[in-house]
Parts: structure tokens; C-alpha cells; sequence
């Protein structure tokens, strides 16, 4: 029952500050543990014809359970990946989901409503989804202070105090005064915009940027057919970093990183940038993130980070917002294709398309610069299906989600799978257009750099292993202390593994992570053997990460 209690309360906080209408986290649990998942499931349903819950990441997991439950792992499997791919998730939360999919194809489905061994699934903060930054400029690949820290943020009920309807311009001016206190300017003369920017402003400009803002949102509205959220959206204009940085703590209790160009927050509606009348790229690219998020929701990550990239460098055509091919972020991939770090290879497009928030985002690799090479990549494939006119169809194709029937196994449609349909081709046949594209466009060679697998093998991890020594011990004059620390890792490493090295075992589990990352369901997961290995492979992948970040220190 305590478990219970916890997965009540950590689902409740969990819930989207712009809900309408509370789930009934406690009466699905209940329900659950009564077998009766039939009932949650076509609840869920219902549920998710009123647009505010459509994509609610609560009701993804539910809806997941109760294939589980019903004996459809290969369906909830696609759904747990779709939330990994959609949703920012801590490490804590990614556990939790990733014992689901342990527990999704075993007979005790049923019981693992309880008996889970992560007490709190889903504190689901499934807010920090809602929260996006642009990366810019990053110095030192291993510096952990680039990575946003959400902890310290206001809980999802006060932010949504925040928010406003149209016509309580006067109490969104009386709130932000109080909140903030002096130094700023606040005007409220836009229809929909609440424009927040250092005193002293000119008023005059301001409205031009309100009208280019307007301008933005209506192409999004128009081209994506987003619906625009019907509150009042609420932009900060800083002039530099430091001026961010004070505002976020001010704001959210974010400690924003110096390579930070703005972010977004759906719950309380805001947009907070570095911008001025000139430059207003990166409210574009926020304004974005909001808009898709709060209509569409569940996209995946490189979809929803390569077309806010798309619109941050972007011209006008008439009515509609292009992406320009002259782009700070091909710089990124020329750097990325001359560095000696084995973690910058380019993904392929079926790899990049199937990462987690976390894989995108260089947390995983505890490396920022993955991020800033993903955004990248991200951007210029957007401006490849810009230019193929594929755009529309593939948002289109996320956004109209077919929701299947629960006697109807292996019909849920994974990521990969609308793309392919959007597409009308494998990706694996874009990945080639694109790779030409990229070198006829940018006279850039990524199949010369390029990583294809999802998993690392352990003798690429172990002669990165090597390799690292030797730079630590050459070109930065490491201590022999230290180098002898990482060197009795390594030989402990490589004591344990040459007992599955070239083994039936050792193949199994490579796909078995192939799997698991894709969201397929891979029995081997669930025997003793693939936690065996997979425990070593983490440590081993764990030592390469200390390794490298050593190089940058």
C-alpha cells in the first residue's frame, strides 16, 4: 500500500499545468490491481478526446501498462520508446520506465503495478518536457555546469498561476511587477503577447517585435496547422547572458549555463531569450517549441529541436518563415568532423531518429558537445526535407497518431514507423539522400565520421580505453597515481570480459540493447545472463565517459 501511496502522489504532481481535467491517477491504479486494465484502457481513450490530454504522457504510460497487462508487449514497448524519445525524463524516471520494459513481457505484468522496484515511476515530472533551451557556442565538451539543473524550478500548480487568459492583461502586468520588482518593462499592448524587457526599453520597437513575433505564430499556425495556446504568452528580451542568467534564477530558480541562448516553459507560457529587434531568431525558436508541445505534444526530440533550429536562422518568403542553408551550426559539424574525440562521430539519420531526450541531449555521455553536434545534424536535415517539401507531411503524420484497438495486437505506430510511412520510403534510403545532399551542399563527408550502431561493441569501448591512457599519459602528463586508477579499472574490465568475448551470449545482448533502444521487445532481456553483461557493459561504458572527460580537464 505504500508503494501505492508513493506512485499516487509522484503520478498526481506529474500532471500538465495546463490540464483541464484531472486524471484519476488512484482509480486506474486501483483498477489495475484488479486486473480490470480493459476498463483503464478505454478510459484512457475517452480520456484523450478532450486535445488538452491527447498527448499526455501520464496516459501513455497507463495506456502501456494496460498492453502490457494484455499480453502486448511489442505495442507498449513502442509506446515506452515514444515517451523516452518525447519526454525529458530524469534518471530516476528512465530507470523506472526501463523496468517496465523488463516487467512488459514477463507473466507478472499484472503484479508489477506494486511490486516495481522504483517506488516513485513517473514523478513524472514529465515537466521538464516542457521546458526547452538553445544550445549555443559550447567550449568544453565535459563541463558538467552546461547541463540545466530543474530541480530548484516552482512546481507545476504555481507556474500555472502564471498564466493568464487574454483579457487579464491587467492582472498578468500586476503578477510579473510583483514577481520580478524593478528593472524591467512590461508591456501588455499585444492582443496575445506579454513583452518583458530591461527599463528603459523603446516602446516603439518593442511593438515591432511584437508584430514579427505575431507574424511567426501565424506561420506556424497556418503551415503546421498548430493551434495556438489561448493564454496569454509572456516573452523575456535580455540583452546578454548575464541578464539571463539573473532573470532565469529570478524567474525559475535556474542556474542557466553561460552556453544557454534562451528556453521555453509550457506551464507558465514564457519565453526567455537573449534577443532585440534585430535578432529575435531565438524567439522564434521557442515560440516554436511552445506552440508543437502544447498542440502535438509527443514528437520526438530531433523533430522538435531541428525545426525550432530550422526557424532560429530563417528568412522571410511572403507569409512563410524559410530556413536559411547559411547557418552557424554547420560550423558545429566541421569542428565535429576534425575532433579527435571518438564521441563526436555523426550519427546516422536511423540513429539519430531513435534517441532518447537524454542521448540527444549528451547527458548519457556526460558530453555537451554531442548536443550541440545533434542539434546540428538535426537542423540540416530539416533543411534537406525543407527543401523536398516533406515537412508538413511528417508533422502531420505525429500529430495524426492512430490510437489502436486493444484486441488488436502489433498495431501501434513507433516513431520510426510514421516517419517511414510520412517519408513513403526507410530511412535508411534517406539517410543516403541525405549523406549526398551533405556533401554536394556542404562539401561534408560524414560517412567518413560516421558511428552506425546505437551500442557501442566492448572492443571499441576497450581500445577507446587504451587510446585514452596513452593521450593522459603523453599529451596531458597525468599522474602515475591517477593513470594507475584507471588502469586497474581497465585490467578488471578486461579480466571479466574475456569469459563472453566473441560469445553467443555477448551477440544476444547487442541485440537485446538494439532493441530495447528502438522499443522492441527482446525476451533475452528478462535472463541472467543479459543483466550480467549488462552491468559490465555499463561500467565499462562509465570508465570510457571518466576517461574522456579527464582529457578535458
Amino acid at each position: 500500500m505504500k508503494k501505492l501511496i508513493l506512485l499516487t502522489i509522484a503520478l498526481k504532481v506529474a500532471i500538465s499545468a495546463q490540464a483541464q481535467v484531472k486524471i484519476p491517477v488512484a482509480e486506474y491504479l486501483k483498477l489495475l490491481d484488479n486486473n480490470k486494465y480493459d476498463v483503464v484502457y478505454e478510459d484512457v481513450q475517452k480520456i484523450r478526446v478532450n486535445k488538452a490530454h491527447a498527448k499526455s504522457p501520464i496516459l501513455d504510460y497507463f495506456e502501456a501498462k494496460c498492453l502490457c497487462m494484455n499480453g502486448s508487449p511489442k505495442d507498449a514497448f513502442k509506446i515506452y520508446n515514444k515517451m523516452l524519445q518525447s519526454d525529458q525524463l530524469s534518471k530516476e524516471e528512465r530507470n523506472f520506465l526501463y523496468k517496465e520494459f523488463l516487467n512488459c513481457g514477463s507473466h507478472s505484468a499484472a503484479l508489477a503495478v506494486l511490486s516495481t522496484a522504483a517506488p516513485k515511476p513517473l514523478t513524472l515530472n514529465i515537466i521538464p518536457s516542457s521546458w526547452h533551451g538553445k544550445l549555443g557556442d559550447v567550449t568544453n565538451c565535459y563541463d558538467y555546469t552546461q547541463f540545466i539543473d530543474f530541480t530548484s524550478m516552482p512546481s507545476a500548480d504555481s507556474l500555472a498561476q502564471r498564466v493568464f487568459d487574454y483579457q487579464h492583461k491587467r492582472d498578468a502586468n500586476k503578477l510579473w511587477s510583483n514577481l520580478l520588482g524593478n528593472g524591467y518593462d512590461i508591456n501588455t499592448a499585444s492582443d496575445r503577447f506579454v513583452v518583458v524587457t530591461p527599463s528603459g526599453s523603446n516602446a516603439k520597437q518593442i511593438l515591432t517585435v511584437v508584430e514579427k513575433i505575431q507574424h511567426a505564430a501565424n506561420f506556424y499556425s497556418t503551415y503546421y496547422k498548430l493551434s495556438a495556446p489561448t493564454k496569454l504568452i509572456t516573452v523575456f528580451m535580455m540583452p546578454d547572458i548575464n541578464a539571463m542568467q539573473a532573470l532565469s534564477k529570478k524567474l525559475h530558480g535556474i542556474n542557466l549555463p553561460v552556453s544557454n541562448l534562451g528556453y521555453s516553459s509550457i506551464n507558465d507560457l514564457t519565453l526567455v531569450t537573449i534577443s532585440n529587434i534585430e535578432h529575435i531568431g531565438t524567439i522564434y525558436h521557442e515560440l516554436f517549441h511552445l506552440m508543437i508541445r502544447a498542440d502535438i505534444g509527443d514528437i520526438p526530440v530531433w523533430l522538435d529541436e531541428g525545426l525550432a533550429c530550422l526557424y532560429t536562422t530563417s528568412s522571410w518568403d511572403g507569409d512563410n518563415l524559410v530556413g536559411s542553408y547559411d547557418t552557424w551550426r554547420t560550423r558545429v559539424l566541421l569542428d565535429a568532423a576534425n575532433s579527435r574525440d571518438n564521441a563526436l562521430r555523426f550519427p546516422t539519420i536511423n540513429l539519430l531518429t531513435s534517441y532518447t531526450w537524454d542521448e540527444f541531449n549528451g547527458s548519457d555521455d556526460h558530453n555537451i558537445c554531442e548536443a550541440s553536434m545533434n542539434y546540428a545534424m538535426s537542423n540540416h536535415l530539416m533543411l534537406y526535407l525543407q527543401e523536398k517539401g516533406l515537412l508538413i507531411r511528417i508533422v502531420s503524420a505525429f500529430r495524426n497518431r492512430t490510437v489502436i484497438d486493444l484486441k488488436k495486437q502489433g498495431s501501434y505506430q513507433g516513431n520510426a514507423e510514421l516517419l517511414e510511412e510520412a517519408l513513403g520510403e526507410p530511412i535508411d534510403s534517406l539517410d543516403k539522400q541525405f549523406t549526398r545532399w551533405m556533401q554536394d551542399k556542404y562539401q561534408l563527408h560524414l560517412e567518413n565520421n560516421q558511428v552506425k550502431s546505437s551500442v557501442y561493441s566492448f572492443n571499441d569501448l576497450l581500445h577507446g580505453h587504451l587510446f585514452n591512457l596513452i593521450l593522459l599519459n603523453e599529451e596531458h602528463g597525468m599522474t602515475p597515481l591517477k593513470l594507475a586508477v584507471f588502469q586497474k579499472q581497465q585490467d578488471d574490465i578486461n579480466y571479466r570480459y574475456e569469459s563472453i568475448s566473441g560469445s553467443d551470449e555477448e551477440h544476444k545482448f547487442y541485440k537485446a540493447e538494439e532493441d530495447r533502444l528502438h522499443g522492441n521487445y527482446n525476451p533475452y532481456v528478462e535472463t541472467d545472463q543479459y543483466n550480467e553483461i549488462k552491468t559490465l557493459y555499463d561500467e565499462t561504458l562509465a570508465l570510457e565517459q571518466s576517461m574522456r572527460k579527464a582529457l578535458f580537464q
